[in-house]
Formats: structure tokens, sequence, C-alpha cells
């Protein structure tokens, strides 16, 4: 397989996705991973993320609303 730096710079080129994927043989989403530095995290990454998602920072309430203080100071 070709290097990560030469898909980037393949890319800085003009060719697209798809043109450097066939070029290469990998899917465009592939070469549109390397291009944007993608990097996974797995499942501990995505729990660690979202632990807290949907707790009001204020008032650690854990909502179903976006807006939920009279002052709208969410």
């Amino acid at each position: 397989m070709a290097s990560q730096d030469m898909i980037r710079e393949l890319y800085k080129q003009g060719f697209g996705y798809q043109e450097i994927a066939d070029r290469i043989g990998v899917s465009r989403q592939r070469i549109h991973q390397i291009v944007k530095n993608y990097y996974n995290f797995g499942k501990h990454g995505r729990e660690e993320k979202y632990r807290n998602f949907g707790i009001c920072m204020e008032c650690n309430k854990k909502q179903a609303e976006l807006l939920h203080h009279v002052d709208f100071n969410n």
C-alpha cells in the first residue's frame, strides 16, 4: 500500500478521493480517513466521550430538553 504522505500529496495536487482510491486499490472512504487524519478511539473512547452526554453542566441534572433553565443559559 502507498504511504499516507503520498496519498496526502496526491490529494493536494488535485486528485479526488475516488481517483486516488482507484490507483491504490482501497476505498474512497479510506482515502478520506487518511487525508483528514481520522483516528478511531474504539469502544472505550466512545464510552469516555459520551459518559456525561445529556447532563447539564450547571445543575448536573439529566434532562431530555435542550433548554431547561429559565435564563436560557444552557
